[in-house]
């Protein structure tokens, strides 16, 4: 590094650097894209080797937060989930991480895996649990529409399609990325929609396709 007067100093530090083993997906449970209908769950995969340590994460389902859940450094191949981390009927992703040693500095992640709190025997009756729509004139100053839908069932990669249609043409299908995560909220998968004009007097319809038979339409 030199200075502005041109003068110079050298440093050198030496990292080391250690290959950890990676926990295989495929041992891990509950299995991928799983349906557990408890918030308590215990999760498990087959130990990497001896002198490893492990950290669970379980991530909101866009992963755009910190984790929800993070557990502590163990050597053990389970973790169970204590009561009030995780809600009701809602998807999550999670990932076991190995390490070298507690907040060591070497270490590998697994492939992450995605399940739902809730059942699997949701029905098209209740999957939509309320809808709320609104204009106001707070959208970066002028007026703007929202649109909040709880849905509770389904995990968001089993939606086959979901949208919404309403008055003046007004047309738009949800992604999984519309979804919004937040432990104020109420369980279930938040999907959420906000851009600029009003939501004109009308009927407004939201259609949702998944693996059941038939499609629900409110």
């Amino acid at each position: 590094m030199t200075d502005s007067a041109g003068r110079t100093v050298t440093a050198d530090r030496d990292f080391t650097y250690a290959s950890v083993p990676r926990v295989d997906s495929a041992t891990m449970l509950p299995a991928n894209n799983s349906y557990i209908n408890t918030t308590t769950p215990t999760l498990s995969w087959v130990s990497v080797g001896e002198g490893t340590y492990y950290r669970v994460s379980i991530w909101d389902w866009n992963s755009n937060q910190r984790p929800v859940f993070m557990s502590d450094y163990t050597q053990d191949t389970s973790v169970t989930i204590p009561s009030g981390a995780l809600l009701p009927n809602t998807p999550y992703h999670w990932r076991v991480d190995v390490y070298d040693a507690p907040y060591g500095s070497n270490r590998s992640r697994s492939a992450p895996l995605n399940f739902s709190t809730g059942s699997s025997s949701y029905t098209a009756e209740n999957m939509i649990e309320w809808a709320f729509l609104y204009s106001d004139n707070a959208y970066y100053g002028g007026p703007g529409k929202m649109i909040l839908v709880n849905v509770v069932g389904p995990l968001p990669n089993q939606v086959n399609s979901f949208s919404v249609s309403g008055p003046g043409g007004f047309a738009y299908n949800f992604q999984p990325s519309n979804i919004m995560y937040n432990l104020a909220w109420p369980e279930g998968s938040m999907y959420t929609y906000r851009n600029q004009g009003r939501l004109l007097e009308g009927i407004t319809r939201l259609t949702i396709t998944t693996p059941l038979p038939g499609t629900i339409v409110l």
